[in-house]
């Protein structure tokens, strides 16, 4: 049927072979009303349905470890017409407490403590050391 248009599928954001943080939204434009799959590594890990200008975004929540990884987009139709897209990115950030472990942890705090109990701790530690002299 000469009449069908081919299903259009793009992601717009990330950018292929971006450095991306574990947790990101994936964004794109598709056929309006398409159902867009959004996958990492071949799996799926949300789904939408494109907006009447076509636009669409999926958040994927379930932290990547650091890595290289195939993002993908498929769109469907109802008459079981399919397309899709990927490329890699690379996962590079960590929380500051894993990069804190993983840099040795005795260089530089962090600059963001990443809860007040440290400066509890430490401040109880100093008390400590005061009052055994």
């Amino acid at each position: 049927d000469s009449s069908m248009t081919e299903l259009e599928v793009e992601i717009t954001s990330p950018s292929p072979g971006s450095d991306i943080e574990p947790t990101f939204t994936v964004a794109g434009t598709a056929t309006p009303g398409a159902q867009v799959t959004v996958s990492i590594d071949g799996e799926p890990v949300g789904a939408t349905v494109a907006g009447d200008d076509g636009s669409w975004s999926v958040d994927v929540e379930d932290e990547l470890m650091p890595g290289e990884y195939e993002l993908g987009a498929t769109a469907t139709d109802g008459e079981g017409t399919a397309n899709a897209v990927s490329f890699l990115v690379t996962v590079i950030a960590v929380d500051e407490f894993e990069a804190y472990i993983l840099t040795g942890g005795c260089q530089q705090a962090p600059s963001t403590p990443t809860s007040p109990l440290w400066l509890v701790a430490l401040s109880g530690l100093a008390l400590l050391r005061r009052r055994k002299r």
